[in-house]
């Protein structure tokens, strides 16, 4: 999205705002801090593809620091090496999000939301005990119900 158009994009946020969460990305982070200024930080933003990456190499140095997040969501895919436990609580402790997406993460990780019987009980399960934040799919009907039996889990 072109900085031109934050001002029009915002106005449909602001009309259309329920209780939904909205969560917008981008993969420039001068575009994200430019709809951040302009939205008045209303809306959760996530991480541009140069700090996703840089995040994701940074689970592999338990030590580092994570600068504050606040609030901002680190996308990944639902594979548990590119989300586990670990960089979701470190995510979470810098003050940010961690959302996954259950579709195909190109060679990384194959999708589990690809077929209509998908994702599995067992695979969402999986991938919500982790304590992610939420999901991206392709099927949200189906993984909105086993979210909720998720949920409703003793």
């Amino acid at each position: 999205m072109k900085s031109n158009h934050l001002d029009p994009f915002i106005r449909i946020l602001d009309a259309a705002r329920d209780d939904r969460v909205v969560l917008v990305v981008s993969q420039s982070e001068s575009l994200l801090r430019a709809f951040g200024n302009l939205s008045g930080e209303k809306y959760p933003t996530g991480i541009s593809l140069l700090g996703n990456v840089g995040l994701k190499f940074l689970k592999l140095i338990p030590s580092f620091p994570l600068g504050p997040m606040n609030g901002r969501a680190l996308q990944s895919s639902h594979a548990s090496w590119l989300s586990p436990p670990s960089l979701i609580t470190r995510v979470r402790n810098a003050g940010g999000v961690v959302h996954v997406f259950l579709s195909g993460f190109g060679s990384l990780a194959s999708a589990i939301d690809d077929e209509p019987a998908r994702p599995t009980e067992e695979e969402l399960f999986d991938v919500l005990d982790r304590g992610v934040d939420g999901v991206m799919t392709n099927r949200p009907q189906g993984v909105r119900k086993l979210i909720n039996r998720w949920r409703q889990k003793p």
